[in-house]
This record gives C-alpha cells, sequence and structure tokens, in this order.
C-alpha cells in the first residue's frame, strides 16, 4: 500500500494507532531521549484520546492551569527531540507520520494484527523503571525492615501478590525501586506501569503484553480473551510487575471503599492472581489499601507493607547523601524529621526550598513556620479532599494530641458526639488510606498531616470548619 506524504492523509487515519499508550511506547522505541513523567505521559495519552485539560483535570485531579503548563513543556521537548512541530491539536496525525516513516513502517501499515508478528521481542531493561526514581533518589536504603522482607518475599516465598501503600512520599517507589536492582536478574522479564497512564482496563491488559512480549493484542478480542492471554503470560513465565498508583481505581462511599463504576475489572484483577497458581510477582504501589484481597488473612500469596516516614538517623544520611547536610544543625535536622513525620519527599523538597529561597538559611525557614507548600500540599490535598465528613472531623480533632489516644477516647470526645455510630468505620477507612498511625493498639495523627490541616484552617478554609 502506497503511503501518501499529504497531511490529509493522517487527518483521515488520526486513529490508525487508536491506543495513547501503544503510540507513546512506538515513539519512546523510535527515539530514546524521550523520557516522560507519570503526568507528562498521562497528558500525552489523554491528549491523543482527544481529552481537553479540563477534562484531564477531572480524572487526574491536577489543576487544568497546571496541566496546560505541562503539556506545554511535552510538546516542546517532543519537538525539539523528532524534529517536527508537535502540539495538543495535532499529535496523532503528527506521530502517525512519524511512526510511518519509522523503520517499523511496513509493519504499521499493515495494521495491528500484523504488528503481532513483525515486532521483535524486546526485553525490559533497567531503562524502563526509570520513572520510578522521578520522587526521591537515593541509594540509602530507607526501609530496612521492609526492603529485607519484601525482597526475600519477591525470591523466596510462594507470595504471589505484594502490596506496598503508604501515604504521598512515603518511599513506595524509592524502595521497590532498590528492590528492582537485586532481585530483577531472577524473572524473565520486568514491567513496571502506572494506573495514571492508561486510559481503560483494556488498555491496561493491551500495555502489560504489549511490554512482556513486544506484541499488541489484536484489537478485535474481547476483554476477557486478552485477560486470558496476560494469565497465560505470568503462568508459564516467571515475570516481575510492578503497578502504581492503584488509588486512582478507588472511590469512598459512605465510609467503604470499592472500585470505580468502570474500574470493577482491576478487583477481578487481583482476585484472580491470588486465588490462582502462577510463577510471577505482581506489586501494587498505592497510598490506600484496596479491598478485598489485602484485607484478607491469606497472609501466603499475599503479603502487604504500609510505610512510614524514615528515622533521624536516616534522614541525616539521606541529607549527607543528596549535599544537604551543609545547612542543617542536629536540632534542625530532628525538626524536619518531626514536621514532616519523616517523610523524605517532603524534607527533600523544604532541602531544595531552603538552599533556592533561603540561601541555605534553615533558621529562617524554620521561623517562617509555614511548612506546607508546592508540591507538598498538593499531594496532601489531593487525598485530603477525598475525605469524608466524618473523616476530616476525626482527623481535626486529634489535632490537639501530641499523644497517641485509644479509640474509646476518640468515642467519648465532645467534637464527636453523633457520630458514635460509625467511628469505628471512619478510624478503619483511615487506616486504610494510611492517615492514621497504630501505635501499639493506640491512634496518632502524623505530624505532617496535623501541619497540612492547621494550615488549611489558618486560611479560613469554612469547609473544614464547618465538620464542627
Amino acid at each position: 500500500m502506497q503511503i501518501a506524504n499529504s497531511n490529509d492523509f493522517f487527518e483521515q487515519e488520526k486513529y490508525y494507532i487508536k491506543s495513547g499508550e501503544k503510540a507513546l511506547f512506538l515513539l519512546q522505541q523510535k527515539y530514546s531521549k524521550i523520557r516522560l513523567s507519570n503526568i507528562q505521559s498521562r497528558i500525552f495519552i489523554e491528549s491523543w484520546n482527544g481529552k481537553t485539560y479540563k477534562e484531564m483535570s477531572a480524572i487526574t485531579c491536577y489543576d487544568a492551569h497546571y496541566l496546560r503548563d505541562v503539556g506545554h513543556k511535552v510538546w516542546k521537548e517532543l519537538s525539539k527531540i523528532t524534529g517536527e512541530s508537535i502540539n495538543k491539536n495535532n499529535i496523532n496525525s503528527v506521530i502517525n507520520k512519524i511512526l510511518f516513516q519509522s523503520p517499523q513502517s511496513d509493519s504499521i501499515r499493515r495494521g495491528e494484527k500484523e504488528v503481532q508478528k513483525d515486532i521483535k521481542y524486546q526485553p525490559i531493561t533497567k531503562k524502563r523503571i526509570s520513572f520510578l526514581c522521578e520522587r526521591v533518589k537515593s541509594s540509602i536504603v530507607l526501609h530496612p525492615y521492609e526492603f529485607k522482607q519484601i525482597t526475600e518475599d519477591l525470591m523466596l516465598s510462594k507470595c504471589q501478590l505484594l502490596g506496598v501503600f503508604g501515604m504521598p512520599g512515603s518511599g513506595k517507589t524509592t524502595i521497590i525501586r532498590q528492590v528492582l536492582k537485586s532481585v530483577m536478574e531472577n524473572f524473565d522479564a520486568k514491567v513496571v506501569i502506572s494506573i495514571r497512564n492508561v486510559s481503560s482496563f483494556e488498555d491496561f491488559v493491551d500495555s502489560l503484553v504489549l511490554q512482556l512480549t513486544g506484541k499488541t493484542n489484536d484489537v478485535e478480542r474481547s476483554i476477557e480473551e486478552k485477560f486470558i492471554t496476560f494469565i497465560d503470560l505470568i503462568t508459564e513465565n516467571k515475570h516481575l510487575i510492578v503497578i502504581d498508583d492503584w488509588e486512582l481505581t478507588l472511590f469512598t462511599s459512605n465510609l467503604n471503599t470499592n472500585y470505580k463504576e468502570s474500574f470493577h475489572w482491576y478487583g477481578k484483577f487481583l482476585r484472580h492472581i491470588t486465588e490462582n497458581p502462577h510463577k510471577s510477582k505482581i506489586v501494587v504501589l498505592s497510598t490506600e489499601i484496596p479491598p478485598g484481597v489485602f484485607l484478607s488473612n491469606n497472609e501466603f500469596y499475599v503479603k502487604s507493607y504500609v510505610l512510614r516516614g524514615v528515622d533521624v538517623e536516616l534522614a541525616e544520611l539521606f541529607l549527607e547523601e543528596t549535599g544537604f547536610s551543609k545547612y542543617f544543625s542536629k536540632e534542625q535536622i530532628n525538626k524536619l524529621v518531626e514536621v514532616y513525620s519523616g517523610n523524605l519527599y517532603s524534607i527533600a523538597q523544604a532541602c531544595s526550598v531552603i538552599q533556592k529561597d533561603f540561601s541555605g538559611r534553615t533558621d529562617i525557614f524554620l521561623s517562617k513556620n509555614e511548612y506546607m507548600f508546592g508540591n507538598i500540599s498538593r499531594r496532601l490535598e489531593q487525598q485530603y479532599t477525598r475525605l469524608s465528613t466524618q473523616e476530616k472531623r476525626i482527623l481535626i480533632g486529634l489535632i490537639p494530641y501530641e499523644s497517641p489516644i485509644s479509640i474509646e477516647e476518640i468515642a467519648n470526645s465532645f467534637w464527636l458526639i453523633g457520630f458514635e455510630n460509625v467511628i469505628l468505620s471512619a478510624v478503619n477507612s483511615l487506616f486504610n488510606k494510611c492517615l492514621l498511625y497504630n501505635s501499639s493498639g493506640l491512634i496518632r495523627l502524623p505530624n505532617i498531616l496535623k501541619e497540612y490541616i492547621i494550615q488549611r484552617m489558618r486560611a479560613g478554609n469554612l469547609i473544614d470548619l464547618k465538620v464542627f
């Protein structure tokens, strides 16, 4: 078939590669310099699917203006690397044009069925897990106990599904990146995928199959048939699959966490891989513990870990490694660890601000008593705004308590009068969202969340005040 060079042809065929995930994958195969972050990849994929920035905002919880700014940088970078003028409006036609002109153009022209035969298997390399390193880069094992246990679970135990949970910035991606370096040579293939970067469960399965085999799923097959193909792959081979941002599949209604209406297949996915034997290991990273398998008593095939912040000693090592230690005294490090509950992402963000905006004067930064800003505040807001009135009431009521308290003390507190019948459910829901600490059976509000709520109330946030 003769391929025309005119833009008209590509406008007619702009959905020839129907999945933005596949288009991005093929583009990255052609241009190794293309390295997009999670949110940049999501903007590419949703733009490919025709979404506006406003529609993306509703999906991702990011502000539309912020997404537009990030998108502008994406189009500028892609244009620079490819030598073509790329923007949100012409992404389909221009990328198709680029891919049609690639060495694989013959197979692409014949359609996705032929691509299955023509694309050679490409082993997943360490470069494919690069987006795990976006937030905090460190060679120090920051959660030594969990690192040891997770490594053993992936190498020695019969565990088929492993969950790593924690607040944003608690080190979930960092610890998995470190574990992968230790175990990756023991698996046939390694795949890292984010729920942010797929548009549907079918796209999710297609992406997994594509990365495991280098081949695309037949577009005419049903979702059930595609899922069976994936199950066959993890049953017959020893694969390691890491799935990030699982919380995006969930929503909470009446203190019960369930899968979103169009995401029920993800729940079936977890149930199937735990109820049926296979050779592979599936790792789920999330700020929220999903319902079902992780909350069951099946500790033989399912393991889960909830990460907290690091202690002062590990924070000192991290600051030395990153070169920030010169800005801090011992007391100031203690203060940062206390304020941010040992959350290394937040500590790293604070260090950057101290260096750039305060000329290294940590004392001035601390004297401002304003610890929530930028991405630190934005990440906490994404979790906080999802909470019910009952959950917010409990968190706000815990602010005055410096020491952990019991569930009985919470139940007898004046701020929960009229809510006694839902206290246990609300506390349990907050535990599953990793927003409360359990200290020997007592409940404690992490300082980082306390500081965030206090800052909201200082700003006169009446929505929070109305819960009283």
